[in-house]
């Protein structure tokens, strides 16, 4: 493997992927806590969502 597409890369870039992701779950986290009522919780789940969102375009 090169430097271009050694292991520390390769997982580095699933890294991204994976945070990317995580923000699917949160948004789910989000509307069952909104569900139950728990307003400040769904609220900080969205605001986790948001700030993933922001910064994994530039990852």
């Amino acid at each position: 493997m090169t430097a271009a597409t050694g292991p520390l890369r390769r997982a580095a870039a699933w890294a991204v992927h994976l945070l990317t992701a995580s923000s699917a779950a949160a948004g789910i986290l989000a509307v069952l806590a909104a569900e139950r009522g728990a307003a400040r919780t769904a609220l900080a789940w969205m605001a986790y969502t948001v700030a993933v969102d922001s910064i994994d375009g530039t990852l």
